[in-house]
């Protein structure tokens, strides 16, 4: 039965595939506000139903792409070499990230209107995870906001919607910024829209490049990770939260941008490359 349900099923037409995975996604969407409802006072039930959320929003009809006949959840298995890159590289880009914060805040601030208030609430919302107090206490936020997270939208984005996107544009550079963009939108907070769009590129890059889905899984893993440890080392964790840095340094991410772009090549150059990613994905 475990081996027949691992099969995947005919393919539907591209078009077909995205409604039902659209379909899901809003379904999990519902189920996950539902949970979200469930009031908890103490952070380790709060956490897990972060967590729970983030499954029923993400990881559930992402893994519906394999009964859709697309998408390939595991793919190829990453060497050590290449998974320690995708972290190097989430560390590297991160003066490249808020550089794009920056400009996402000054384009909040003077162009689209969008008023912050949206990201501080959000903040507020998780900063409830963030006591920090004790080793317990660390692990509801590393869960629910680096672990889980990580996992259930890479498979959502990078293994259910990104080869759907292809398989309707006919290319692979198309699909990745096509899902990295409304990777972004899904998290309905404008004041880091490019920020997370540069994010979503890079870990579609790494998606295709490694032909594993456990790799953009580590990138992503680590920038939420650092977010949480940033806010641990603040007074104020609603602030780290919501912060929307100023414009770092020209020189800084002019070099955040040269790691970035070697550290993509290195992972091209260390990743085998002996089956195509149309018999992947």
């Amino acid at each position: 039965m475990l081996a027949h349900f691992a099969r995947p099923a005919r393919p539907l037409s591209p078009f077909l595939s995205l409604m039902v995975l659209l379909l899901a996604l809003v379904g999990g969407y519902s189920a996950a506000v539902g949970i979200l409802l469930l009031q908890f006072d103490d952070v380790i039930g709060l956490g897990a139903v972060t967590c729970l959320a983030s499954i029923f929003y993400f990881a559930i009809p992402g893994c519906l792409s394999r009964r859709l006949g697309v998408g390939n959840i595991k793919g190829q298995s990453p060497t050590p070499n290449v998974i320690f890159c995708a972290v190097a590289l989430a560390v590297s880009c991160q003066p490249l990230v808020e550089w794009a914060a920056a400009i996402d805040r000054r384009l909040c601030e003077t162009v689209w209107n969008v008023s912050l208030d949206g990201a501080l609430a959000n903040a507020e919302a998780l900063s409830r995870l963030c006591t920090f107090d004790t080793f317990v206490d660390w692990l509801s936020p590393f869960f629910a906001i680096a672990v889980i997270p990580a996992i259930s939208e890479e498979i959502f984005f990078r293994g259910a919607m990104l080869p759907i996107i292809r398989r309707l544009t006919r290319g692979w550079t198309s699909a990745v910024i096509i899902t990295a963009l409304v990777f972004s939108a899904v998290h309905f907070d404008m004041t880091g829209f490019l920020a997370r769009t540069i994010m979503g590129i890079i870990m579609g890059a790494l998606f295709i490049l490694s032909r594993s889905i456990l790799v953009p899984i580590a990138y992503h893993f680590t920038n939420n990770f650092l977010a949480v440890y940033q806010a641990s080392q603040s007074e104020d964790v609603v602030a780290a939260l919501s912060r929307l840095p100023e414009m770092p340094p020209l020189s800084a991410t002019l070099i955040s941008l040269v790691l970035t772009i070697s550290l993509i090549f290195i992972i091209h150059r260390t990743t085998d490359f002996h089956r195509s990613l149309d018999s992947l994905f």
